[in-house]
């Protein structure tokens, strides 16, 4: 490349406020050191992050540099300027591209438009056209900067009213007017995951200062926080389980999927009572799923009626003040059969707790409601056969499941239900990953075989290997470095060069047929290669033997 002296110092008379990293890529040394130097980068607001000899060694080097342009010739070894450039913006898909070419065909640059290229020239270049070329770059870079910022001042504003349409939005939720409740819920980052939920609605009755003396002069003169103080307790015994909680119309609503949701009520009013000195009643709905919420409100404010008759500070169940004349609680739907066999599938077993978790929600519905135990073996059959169909699934045989299934009808809690259920499921959940770390070594050695016995192969790669194996190309990598510690790529690579280093050794065969002969169509890349791993060229290789 022929580089033409002609600067003109105007050009830097803008104090650059953002250093924006140059990569360059080129096979001639000279060509780089000649850029390089004659270049007056912090001017025009740049720096070189790195320079690499070809594009395999650009490609090495371009995470961790991190370049924000890109500049490189079209014509080098290996891999071609053209096929560099979508190579590297499929890693940086926002890199600025600048391609050299010494060739003015029109396909060039063709395809160079397909790959989004910003500038496309053709050789030589001058200091004062690559000069304006930086500089249409850098506004492009600073135009791009400001808008990432005013997307940055954006979200910080969202981020100060978010508290508040999130409130909104569980005011709208329990009222069954939310819409995309699912999407929201994500957005708004609740703590609402789970099949089903109740709602606890809290009525703060304000303290009279006659009946104050135990309650802090700075409590009874700021009435207004007494509310809040309230919601503190709430949020900390509820602080187990998933749960929003928020004030509604003067009161406080709590979304949860905790069990014994009576219990942790009736455990906050009395401790209202006792730490603020007031009377704290709770009104409690049923379990209902999600788009359903809003009758499990209707119910715990149906609930908060009762008061009057049953007195300020309880905490009172919709199910015990308006009995069911028949079972209307526990049922295993779909969606919690689904995933708690999610769970004993995929838990690690090293994370035990999620698995309880996991035991404990599918529990919850036997918990929440005051009902005779024997009305819920129609529900503990439906989980109970759930896991055995997760047994059957795996051909894993659990004594324990033939045995509960003659016990049942001498089972008398829940709690003992919930134990035999977190054993068994846990041990399922263990053989499960003994079968899938046994069948991932499996294929481990199957893929090794294809790679030890067919590597002379040029067209066999990592894509082909895991097709043959019917698996995705990214997770047959993952599988392969989590279970052998070295990428499937390294292992095929070091096959083949160990391979022709040990020919080198034992023959006088040219270089072109080595290469050949361990799986390698272009020459110049397997001597690039196997330089790269033992030091030495193959020709250099032989005669030190």
């Amino acid at each position: 490349m022929t580089f033409k002296r002609s600067l003109n110092p105007a050009l830097f008379c803008v104090i650059i406020a953002v250093m924006y990293k140059i990569m360059l890529v080129d096979d001639e040394e000279e060509v780089r050191k000649s850029i390089i130097q004659k270049i007056s980068w912090e001017r025009v607001g740049f720096e070189i992050a790195a320079d690499a000899e070809n594009a395999q060694d650009a490609l090495e080097k371009l995470e961790a540099t991190d370049p924000d342009v890109i500049i490189t010739d079209i014509k080098m070894p290996f891999i071609d300027g053209l096929e560099f450039a979508q190579k590297a913006k499929e890693i940086l898909p926002f890199v600025k591209i600048i391609i050299f070419s010494g060739y003015d065909e029109f396909s060039y640059a063709r395809e160079a438009i397909k790959l989004n290229v910003f500038e496309y020239i053709l050789k030589p270049v001058n200091v004062e056209e690559l000069t304006q070329i930086l500089e249409r770059v850098k506004n492009n870079l600073d135009k791009e900067l400001e808008e990432k910022r005013d997307v940055a001042r954006m979200r910080e504003n969202y981020m100060k009213s978010l508290p508040i349409l999130r409130q909104q939005f569980l005011s709208d939720l329990i009222r069954g007017r939310a819409e995309e409740p699912a999407e929201k819920i994500a957005a708004y980052n609740l703590k609402l995951s789970g099949a089903e939920f109740s709602v606890a609605v809290f009525s703060v009755e304000p303290p009279k200062e006659s009946n104050s003396s135990h309650l802090s002069f700075s409590l009874l003169k700021e009435k207004d926080l007494i509310p809040f103080s309230v919601k503190e307790i709430i949020d900390e015994k509820f602080s187990a389980y998933n749960f929003e909680s928020f004030l509604c119309e003067g009161q406080i609503a709590v979304i949860t999927s905790a069990p014994r949701v009576i219990y942790i009520a009736k455990e906050i009013c009395a401790e209202c009572k006792k730490i603020l000195t007031v009377n704290v009643t709770a009104g409690i709905g049923k379990i209902h799923e999600l788009p359903k919420i809003s009758e499990s409100y209707r119910e715990a404010c149906s609930a908060l009626s009762y008061k009057a008759v049953l007195g300020a500070g309880a905490a009172i169940y919709i199910g015990d003040a308006e009995p069911a004349k028949k079972l209307s609680g526990a049922r295993l739907t779909r969606l919690a059969e689904s995933e708690f066999a999610a769970a004993v599938k995929f838990c690690d077993p090293n994370s035990a707790e999620l698995l309880d978790e996991a035991v404990d929600k599918v529990c919850a519905p036997m918990e929440n409601v005051y009902r005779p135990f024997n009305e819920y073996q129609v529900y503990l059959t439906a989980v109970l056969n759930a896991l055995a169909q997760l047994a059957v699934q795996y051909d894993i045989y659990i004594e324990e499941i033939r045995n509960f299934i003659t016990a049942l009808p001498e089972i008398e809690t829940t709690l003992d239900f919930a134990k035999w259920l977190k054993r068994a499921a846990k041990e399922i959940n263990s053989q499960i990953n003994r079968e899938r770390e046994s069948a991932g070594k499996e294929i481990v050695r199957n893929a090794k075989k294809i790679m030890e016995t067919r590597f002379y192969d040029a067209e066999l790669s990592i894509e082909s290997i895991a097709k043959e194996l019917n698996f995705s190309p990214a997770y047959f990598s993952t599988l392969f470095k989590k279970e052998t510690g070295e990428s499937a790529a390294s292992y095929l690579a070091n096959t083949r060069l160990n391979f022709a280093a040990g020919l080198l050794r034992g023959s006088d065969e040219k270089t072109y047929v080595v290469a050949q002969k361990s799986g390698y169509s272009e020459t110049n890349y397997f001597s690039y290669s196997f330089k790269k791993k033992f030091g030495v060229s193959p020709t250099k290789y032989r005669t030190l033997i």
